[in-house]
C-alpha cells in the first residue's frame, strides 16, 4: 500500500482482518476515543534496515493486540528508511507502549511516540488560540 504524495516511499503493512471485541464504556465518546486512529497509533523511529512488519508487530504485541504494523522503505533502493507505525486495537496499549518510549528493536535502540505528535517526540503540539497575542501586529 503506497504512501499517498511521498516521493521515494512505499510501506510493507501486516495486519488482520478479525473482528474487533466488545469494549464496554459508559459514554459513546469513550467508545469513539477508543477507536480514534489518533489515540491508538505510535511512531517508531530508530528501527535497523533489518526490522520488518511482522517483528514490529511481534515486538508491540506485548502491550496490547497491533491491529496493523508498517515500516516504511525507500522506493529506490528498497532499504527501510528507520521508522515505521503500529497501530493498536485498543488506546490501552498505545498506553502501554508509551510508558517505555525506548525500546530494542533488532540491535538498535528505537524511539516510540504518539504518531499525532510527530517525529520530534517530546514537542507538545500547541493550541494556536492560546498563542502569546502580546506578540501579534496590530
Amino acid at each position: 500500500m503506497p504512501v499517498s504524495s511521498s516521493s521515494s516511499s512505499h510501506v510493507t503493512s501486516s495486519s488482520t482482518s478479525s473482528p474487533r471485541p466488545c469494549v464496554a464504556a459508559t459514554s459513546p465518546e469513550a467508545v469513539e476515543s477508543l477507536r480514534d486512529p489518533v489515540r491508538r497509533k505510535v511512531f517508531v523511529r530508530g528501527l535497523d534496515c533489518e526490522t520488518s512488519a511482522d517483528g514490529l508487530r511481534s515486538l508491540f504485541s506485548q502491550y496490547g493486540d497491533v491491529e496493523n504494523a508498517t515500516v516504511i522503505f525507500d522506493k529506490e533502493t528498497g532499504r527501510s528508511k528507520g521508522y515505521g507505525f503500529v497501530t493498536f486495537r485498543h488506546a490501552d496499549g498505545t498506553l502501554l507502549a508509551l510508558k517505555e518510549p525506548s525500546k530494542k528493536v533488532g540491535s538498535r535502540m528505537a524511539v516510540t511516540v504518539l504518531a499525532a505528535i510527530g517525529a520530534g517526540g517530546g514537542t507538545a503540539v500547541r493550541d494556536p488560540s492560546s498563542a502569546d497575542v502580546s506578540q501579534h501586529k496590530i
